[in-house]
C-alpha cells in the first residue's frame, strides 16, 4: 500500500516482533509505546516477585516441617539424613513394593495427610533441594 510505512518492533532475546502500521495521519506517539512498555514490565516484574515470594514462603514452611519432627521428616531408612534413599523407600512403600514399619510410615508420609503417596516422596525431593 502506498504512503503506508510500518514501524517494527523486537523484543530482546526473543524471535517475536511486532509490526505497527505507520499511516501519515496516524502515529503512536512515543508516549504511548512507552506507556505500554512500562505497563508490560509493571506486570512482568509483578509476576516474578509473586512467584519468587511465594518460593519463599514454601521453603520456610518446608523448613519449619522438617526442624519441627522428632527425627528428619522423610529420613524413611533411619540413617540420620533426608536423601535419595529415603525418596526411593517412599515411591517402593506407594507401588506395595515394600511394607514400611510403624515408624518408617509416621516418618514416610512427609506431608502429613495420613497416606504415603508420590507426592511425599516429591515433597522428600524438595527438602534435598533446599539443603
Amino acid at each position: 500500500m502506498e504512503g503506508i510505512r510500518h514501524s517494527h518492533f523486537a523484543f530482546r532475546n526473543s524471535d517475536t516482533r511486532i509490526s505497527i502500521p505507520h499511516h501519515p495521519h496516524r502515529f503512536l506517539s512515543t508516549t504511548l509505546l512507552r506507556s505500554i512498555a512500562l505497563g508490560t514490565l509493571c506486570i512482568i516484574g509483578s509476576f516474578a516477585l509473586g512467584i519468587e515470594t511465594t518460593k519463599e514462603h514454601l521453603d520456610t514452611a518446608l523448613r519449619a516441617d522438617v526442624s519441627q519432627a522428632d527425627g528428619p521428616v522423610g529420613d524413611v531408612n533411619g540413617d540420620g539424613t533426608v536423601d535419595i534413599k529415603d525418596v526411593i523407600l517412599i515411591l517402593e512403600f506407594e507401588q506395595g513394593l515394600t511394607t514400611p514399619t510403624t515408624d518408617q510410615r509416621k516418618l514416610a508420609d512427609v506431608d502429613h495427610d495420613g497416606r504415603i503417596t508420590v507426592q511425599d516422596a516429591l515433597r522428600d525431593a524438595r527438602i534435598i533441594a533446599l539443603r
